[in-house]
């Protein structure tokens, strides 16, 4: 009798555990159904292509096929899908983070953990916004942030990058409508004492077009959308976020280091409006080593591989002999070719065959303009 009463018991105790998981299931789906009904055409459309649905249609189709989704997904007991549902439907239609993310999360950000979280052996755990029942607590929240350095910009001399200050802000295409989000920077105490101290040291505002080049692109030129406000804790940058025209590499990233204030751990809020645009960017804030083009040229005068008068009076002589060359008289000018001031760093390409050279300060001058 004891050995009967022992196996109804396991027996009733799987069977409530089996009517928790279903509950858990059912409320994950309504969650993400209603997340689903919010959801703007743009990321329901990323929804559907990632899970491969038709794109096609009015926003009321969509929010139908992704529900259809949910119910398939539920009546499976598929928890996996729905999670990566959850995700997607909270980081417009992006796919999951792996479990092997490196720690990366906002700097100072804290994610509080569950003591005891309940977790199922081969179900991977998303970060899960507040109010949102707790399932499958990942074992770290650091662990699921964005990666920080998903895009990389084509080097400079003028800019180097020394530290990504944000995760990468995914800017979607918005070929109709306004669009606005939010980003948080935080700034800890090193970082705040090397920027009072090194005024080259810079925060600075990056985007780049990843519409084409997917989210892990490299050598990617600044580019920002055509139509954009930027505000970082309610001050407007009143700064430029274009090149020159129709010359892609032109355009500079957004020193916007006066408007973060340099207190440690303090929440600098960036709001970003965008418009008008069918290409998806990418943007993040970055930590930056500036170089002016009169330092360049100073470290130009100083390092830089010099001509010897030797071998200029050799190639002249060489020229001379050419019996297909008539010698006469020619006037070498002093003034830049360009600025037609006198030059200062007078410099010409190892490869030229000419005299003739340019002055190095202004060309580094004009470089750091364009």
């Amino acid at each position: 009798l004891p050995r009967h009463k022992t196996l109804h018991e396991g027996k009733q105790a799987r069977l409530k555990e089996m009517a928790s998981d279903s509950a858990r299931l059912r409320d994950l789906a309504s969650f993400v159904d209603r997340k689903i009904k919010s959801l703007i055409n743009n990321d329901l459309k990323e929804i559907c292509r990632q899970e491969g649905l038709q794109v096609s249609g009015v926003k009321a189709a969509l929010q139908k096929r992704i529900s259809e989704v949910i119910v398939h997904h539920l009546r499976k007991n598929d928890l996996e899908a729905l999670e990566r549902l959850r995700y997607r439907a909270e980081h417009q239609g992006r796919t999951p983070p792996a479990q092997s993310h490196q720690p990366s999360l906002a700097r100072d950000t804290i994610t509080p953990i569950s003591p005891a979280p309940h977790t199922t052996a081969g179900i991977p755990a998303y970060p899960r916004p507040a109010g949102m029942p707790q399932y499958h607590q990942a074992p770290a929240a650091r662990a699921a942030a964005p990666s920080r350095a998903s895009v990389k910009f084509r080097e400079s001399p003028f800019y180097q990058i020394r530290e990504a200050l944000t995760p990468t802000k995914e800017l979607s295409e918005m070929p109709h409508n306004r669009h606005s989000l939010d980003e948080k920077v935080y700034l800890s105490e090193p970082i705040c004492t090397s920027l009072k101290a090194d005024p080259s040291l810079r925060i600075m505002l990056y985007c780049a077009t990843t519409s084409t080049l997917g989210p892990y692109a490299f050598n990617v030129d600044i580019a920002f959308p055509s139509q954009i406000e930027v505000k970082i804790n309610g001050d407007e940058v009143r700064k430029s976020f274009k090149g020159l025209k129709n010359k892609p590499g032109t355009t500079k990233p957004v020193d916007i280091t006066d408007l973060i204030r340099k207190v440690p751990n303090y929440q600098n809020i960036i709001h970003v409006t965008y418009a008008l645009t069918k290409e998806r960017f990418s943007l993040m804030v970055n930590l930056v080593k500036v170089t002016s083009a009169n330092d360049l040229a100073t470290r130009l005068k100083q390092t830089g591989s010099r001509i010897p008068k030797d071998t200029v009076l050799r190639e002249m002589a060489a020229k001379a002999q050419d019996p297909d060359i008539v010698a006469t008289s020619t006037v070498m000018s002093l003034k830049d070719p360009i600025s037609t001031m006198r030059i200062n760093i007078p410099c010409r390409s190892n490869v030229c065959s000419h005299n003739q050279c340019f002055d190095g300060s202004y060309f580094l001058q004009l470089q750091e303009q364009a």
